[in-house]
């Protein structure tokens, strides 16, 4: 079965709403193009999906942030095991639990974050709003889980453990970001321009 007739079946039968689908190879004299499937599976919604459809990327920057910062590395920039913290704030504790009345045990971080445990979901820096731990956390504190009004934000929450000593999908890549940020001198979307989409 072609990647065609399987993504065909899937927005018939509902398991996705559909998919659009762009392929060429690095000389140009290959284009694919293929659109299947409505813009939602919600009842009563029959658009079909177009080749400028616009979607939400969401955690798909991570994949972009990434290479931009293995450029950096590449170029003799910056190292992979580099402390974070002449780039980015790192004062934050360690949540390892909460005491018998609801408050928050916090330890001091012992381990440096590199961008290496960054780049690889292991520096311990989670969404508030996929772990429990920061959940309540947050109910103890008054943050709020799913509103950050900035990016810095994300700096002032706890870390689940030290650095280095487990895995959780989560903000790190982030934190790549405004440390490319620092170290180039321009935002994010200026040395993606000038150095992923551009060329």
């Amino acid at each position: 079965m072609s990647i065609d007739e399987v993504l065909e079946k899937a927005a018939q039968d509902g398991t996705i709403p559909g998919a659009v689908m762009l392929a060429t190879n690095t000389s140009g004299d290959f284009n694919f193009k293929k659109v299947i499937g409505k813009k939602s599976l919600q009842a009563g919604c029959d658009d079909p999906l177009r080749l400028d459809s616009v979607f939400t990327i969401a955690s798909m920057t991570k994949l972009l942030t990434s290479i931009a910062l293995l450029q950096l590395h590449e170029h003799g920039t910056v190292g992979l095991d580099q402390d974070v913290s002449e780039y980015v704030l790192t004062k934050q504790s360690i949540l390892t639990g909460f005491s018998k009345d609801g408050t928050p045990i916090l330890v001091k971080r012992e381990k440096d974050i590199t961008l290496r445990l960054l780049l690889t979901h292991s520096s311990s820096a989670s969404y508030s709003f996929m772990d429990p731990k920061l959940q309540q956390y947050a109910q103890y504190t008054g943050k709020s889980v799913t509103e950050s009004s900035t990016i810095d934000d994300i700096f002032d929450w706890p870390l689940l453990y030290q650095p280095g000593e487990g895995w959780t999908y989560g903000a790190g890549i982030t934190w790549v970001g405004k440390v490319l940020e620092k170290l180039t001198g321009k935002s994010l979307e200026e040395y993606m321009q000038e150095n992923i989409f551009n060329p």
